[in-house]
């Protein structure tokens, strides 16, 4: 809510500075009309641009993250079913650690990263050490399914890698900060010109101030989604948990 309200204000706020600083030029008997427009139409042309290609790389970001809950959820669910391979107690045991192991997931997403929950983080970490081991000393008792089972632990221990490498990939605050000093002079342009006219529609400029706000927002949003509005569905690893607890 925070980083809306900035937004709001770095937008509207722009927009009335340059609305009463082209009303005063106007009153001197200043023009820069002639200029303004190319200035005005590059300006608004590199925000468009800046804010299409971030808001492209923000939404793909997002689509990633989520594909890769159903993929984390399928492979936790593969290594749930090929631990029915391996004899007692290894079996059991794997079965137990990827149940608690998968509401440690949901936990872990739902609350931050390691930086905020470093014993989250540490557990995760153990649980992967264990279940390794179990699917190790299960194998060695059925050598002929090692292939199996070791690869599907395998490819859970990888995917937790992957979605904090993913988790932590964001938006460069240089771009933006690049987006919000752009918008802001886009609206300061579009302000000035309507105060050198002393002329401009309330409702037209604002649904434009309104609307650059709210594409930033949301572009912001989706690369943040576990602090903002936007949220990514834990919903595959819940139903298989669900699935687990099933009799």
């Amino acid at each position: 809510m925070g980083i809306l309200v900035l937004l709001l204000l770095a937008t509207f706020g722009s927009m009335e500075v340059g609305y009463l600083w082209g009303v005063q030029r106007s009153r001197k008997g200043q023009s820069d009309v002639a200029q303004l427009g190319t200035i005005q139409g590059a300006i608004l042309g590199l925000l468009g641009l800046l804010l299409g290609f971030s808001f492209s790389g923000a939404a793909t970001r997002f689509v990633d993250r989520q594909d890769l809950i159903v993929q984390e959820a399928n492979a936790i669910g593969t290594a749930y079913l090929r631990a029915d391979l391996l004899t007692d107690p290894h079996a059991e045991f794997l079965r137990k650690t990827l149940e608690t192991y998968v509401q440690d997931r949901v936990s872990f997403f739902q609350t931050g990263t390691a930086l905020i929950e470093p014993g989250l983080a540490q557990r995760t970490a153990q649980q992967h050490r264990d279940m390794w081991q179990a699917a190790l000393e299960g194998v060695q008792e059925t050598s002929h399914v090692a292939v199996v089972v070791l690869p599907a632990v395998n490819d859970v221990i990888d995917l937790h890698t992957t979605r904090i490498a993913t988790a932590h990939r964001h938006l460069p605050l240089l771009i933006i900060t690049l987006l919000v000093v752009c918008a802001a002079l886009g609206m300061l342009s579009v302000g000035f010109g309507c105060g050198l006219s002393g002329k401009r529609s309330r409702l037209m400029t604002s649904s434009l101030a309104l609307l650059v706000c709210t594409v930033l927002w949301v572009t912001i949003d989706l690369d943040y989604p576990r602090h903002g509005g936007i949220q990514i569905r834990q919903q595959p690893l819940l139903d298989l948990l669900e699935s687990f607890r099933q009799p």
